[in-house]
């Protein structure tokens, strides 16, 4: 962007070179034009950091209400506590960049946005981060979360329980006598089966 103003206020003094005043003041008016764009610009790379300023402290669970906590995570204080734990989240995650992310915050973020449909710019409000910050911490907390728990995922560790998951739900009720479990789908619509509507959940 300096380069084009550069040329236009060349171009603006061989324009004008018939009148020196006239030409003058265009080479001002397009220097001031240079100053505003480089504190635009100096502006829109603060805001766009992955680095949260060294003053903000960060968002913990005590930053919400019980109320917000289960609204918006899905989860109450002393429930959100004992999944850190459980999953071992720790005080502080370090991006591949070598950016720090307090560990609770890292993982109310993550709790967020699985709870909801809300984008990076929306949560950077929340979070008082930029959005490139909020896409770099929630990545990393990601990762964390899919390494620690990689070995209970495994379907195998549960190859022995899965005959008895599938006989309690059709004790339920399910239609599917076969069906161990479910996929959460709730932030997706679905279209009403003709038949088995019963048996179908999305909410």
């Amino acid at each position: 962007m300096q380069v084009e103003i550069a040329c236009l206020r060349s171009t603006a003094i061989v324009v004008t070179r018939g009148s020196r005043n006239l030409g003058m003041a265009f080479a001002t008016y397009f220097d001031e034009l240079a100053r505003e764009c480089d504190a635009a610009v100096e502006e829109m790379m603060e805001w766009w950091s992955p680095q949260a300023p060294p003053a903000s402290p960060g968002r913990s669970a005590n930053s919400f209400t019980e109320d917000e906590l289960r609204a918006s995570f899905r989860f109450d204080r002393e429930a959100i506590a004992e999944l850190r734990g459980l999953l071992g989240i720790p005080p502080i995650f370090r991006s591949r960049s070598n950016h720090a992310f307090q560990g609770e915050e890292a993982f109310l973020l993550l709790l967020r946005r699985l709870a909801g449909r809300e984008r990076n710019m929306e949560l950077a409000q929340v979070f008082g981060r930029s959005p490139p910050g909020i896409s770099e911490m929630y990545n990393v907390v990601l990762d964390h979360v899919y390494e620690h728990a990689r070995r209970a995922m495994r379907l195998e560790m549960w190859e022995q329980d899965l005959v008895a998951f599938a006989d309690v739900l059709a004790r339920c009720g399910c239609v599917e006598q076969s069906c161990a479990g479910f996929i959460d789908g709730t932030m997706f619509t679905i279209c009403r089966p003709t038949d088995g509507q019963e048996s179908m959940y999305n909410g």
